[in-house]
């Protein structure tokens, strides 16, 4: 029904089916006055004993006559809704159950063949569409949504690794109306996913599934407002709301990443990194992720002088391989955060000679703790014997138990040396000592296996003693801010050993080696022969000044000094 009261008297009153002229009526009054009355639908007036024999569905009310665009795109919206045949400009037929049912919440605009127009419509759902570039007469517009009443979230749109809304809505054309902007209502939409660096987008695609979408828009938002503009919705298109959430390794292809072939690089800071079960990846460039997870059976392998930069957590199921000088950094600081059934390996060097201690600190854990025991060569879990040399000749090698310690104690003082097993529990951060196999090469190669140390972490040690400590970490450690930090306990001087290649002895009287030392001054001073009485004081150091970066693996000792009275 529709009262206009610009128009002569005899057509101020008139009523549609569809669009078509069913009933006019005389009506004396140029407005709509202003009355505190009921309004009347159905009869003459309240009470009144007639009534119109027909039921209503819905009523909608406006404050103006509505002009032909507009009563094409009502009744389009009413078609689709309640499933009523049109007789003229059914344009909306995405409602058709061929056509997947898109029935809910239908709004359109455009120009009819009179000239009039609406171009600015959201209806009863979350989208609105306006401002088209290319109106003209005969051109519309309409979309509707598959979802009625929906409660709005985002799940993972397995064939793209997107995260995609639970609700799609589908577009219709009569000619071609140009682009447009289109805006969402985002306040029944649940982002509490979405992280606040990744952009939420419209996705634009022929296909339902949205598997490889042929456009693609960020959206602006302003409060609870999302805004894509200049936005080109072909025939029968679909479109929803996506964001990206994670960079995926599936089978033999990446996605998401902004790498090579869509594999992650430095720039991806915002995204976590997940390698799906079965899958193997290969980086060969820096990356910096926001978390990583490798799946069960899934392998991701960092080659040689590549890093792994990670924001937060490092979830292992399948396995981390760091190749060569490969490194993993955790910028997070506090409790760890790493987890997992499987394991991250990393290979470090050290002296082969059956006769020299290393100082070492492992890099990763197993169950929060690390074993000796735990280490591997390329063949396998490592052997421990009794004796006093190891083995070389066997597969795996053998190594010698009696040279494993650690220390907590008094500088110099020989028998504060604590005696440790292959199975003894050590603590993240805590050093040992080892010797070599006896290999002929001056380097052995041992592979550390487990989940990666993260975070931080803390030891008690007894004023004026010394501490053997180490780099917990998958990666080299800055010995200028472990100084800093730690500029309160300890004495400002770290101290790392290097038994001298003279050396062919087990006898400490006859040992050739002495300490190498760094400190904040920024100048590492190489090994200098032992002058504490203790060994032979001879030798000369083959290996140059630590310097800043300490490498993964290498054990050191430091002094915690007594507090001032």
């Amino acid at each position: 029904m529709q009262y206009n009261g610009a128009l002569p008297s005899g057509q101020r009153s008139k009523m549609y089916n569809e669009q078509n002229l069913v009933a006019q009526s005389s009506e004396s009054s140029t407005s709509i006055i202003n009355s505190a009355s009921n309004l009347v639908l159905g009869a003459l007036n309240f009470d009144y004993g007639t009534y119109l024999g027909a039921d209503y569905s819905e009523v909608i009310h406006f404050n103006y006559a509505l002009n032909t665009a507009e009563q094409i795109i009502i009744n389009n919206y009413l078609s689709a809704k309640y499933n009523i045949a049109l007789s003229s400009d059914d344009i909306y037929i995405q409602d058709d159950p061929g056509r997947g049912n898109f029935d809910y919440n239908v709004a359109g605009i455009g120009q009819a063949i009179d000239g009039s127009n609406h171009t600015d419509s959201q209806g009863t759902g979350i989208v609105r569409i306006n401002n088209p570039r290319a109106l003209s007469n005969n051109d519309f517009l309409f979309w509707g949504e598959e979802t009625r009443n929906p409660t709005y979230n985002f799940s993972t749109n397995t064939t793209n690794h997107t995260e995609q809304l639970n609700s799609r809505w589908r577009v219709r054309r009569r000619g071609n109306p140009g682009s447009v902007d289109i805006t969402f209502d985002l306040s029944s939409v649940d982002l509490s996913g979405k992280q606040s660096c990744s952009p939420l987008q419209l996705i634009v695609d022929n296909n339902y599934d949205f598997s490889s979408p042929e456009a693609i828009y960020d959206l602006t938002i302003v409060g609870s407002i999302a805004t894509a503009t200049n936005v080109r919705l072909n025939q029968n298109r679909y479109f929803t709301l996506r964001y990206v959430d994670e960079i995926v390794r599936d089978g033999s292809s990446y996605y998401n990443g902004s790498g090579v072939a869509n594999a992650p690089d430095n720039t991806n800071a915002c995204l976590k990194f997940t390698v799906k079960s079965g899958a193997v990846s290969n980086i060969n460039a820096n990356i910096h992720v926001r978390s990583v997870e490798i799946e069960t059976g899934g392998v991701l392998n960092i080659l040689n002088g590549n890093l792994l930069q990670v924001d937060n957590e490092v979830v292992v199921n399948g396995t981390i391989n760091l190749l060569g000088e490969a490194q993993l950094i955790q910028n997070h600081t506090g409790t760890t955060l790493n987890s997992g059934g499987g394991s991250l390996t990393q290979p470090q060097q050290g002296s082969a000679s059956f006769y020299n201690y290393n100082y070492w600190s492992s890099p990763v854990n197993v169950g929060g703790i690390w074993q000796v025991g735990y280490l591997e060569d390329a063949a396998g879990v490592i052997n421990f014997s009794n004796t006093l040399n190891g083995d070389a000749s066997t597969s795996p090698i053998t190594l010698s138990s009696k040279w494993l310690y650690s220390f907590n104690g008094t500088t110099n003082d020989y028998s504060q040396w604590i005696k440790i097993s292959p199975t003894t529990n050590l603590l993240p951060a805590q050093g040992f000592t080892m010797k070599g196999s006896g290999a002929t090469t001056a380097n052995q190669e041992y592979i550390f296996r487990g989940i990666p140390n993260d975070g931080d972490y803390n030891h008690t040690v007894t004023a004026g003693n010394d501490f053997l400590t180490g780099n917990p970490y998958p990666s080299a450690l800055d010995a200028d801010q472990f100084i800093i930090d730690n500029l309160p306990v300890i004495d400002g001087t770290l101290y790392f050993w290097e038994q001298f290649s003279t050396n062919n002895t087990h006898t400490l009287a006859d040992y050739q080696g002495g300490h190498a030392i760094y400190n904040l001054m920024g100048m590492g001073m190489p090994a200098t022969a032992d002058t504490s009485g203790l060994t032979s004081g001879l030798g000369t150091a083959s290996l140059p000044a630590p310097e800043r970066y300490i490498p993964v693996g290498q054990g050191f000792l430091y002094l915690y000094k007594i507090p001032d009275l």
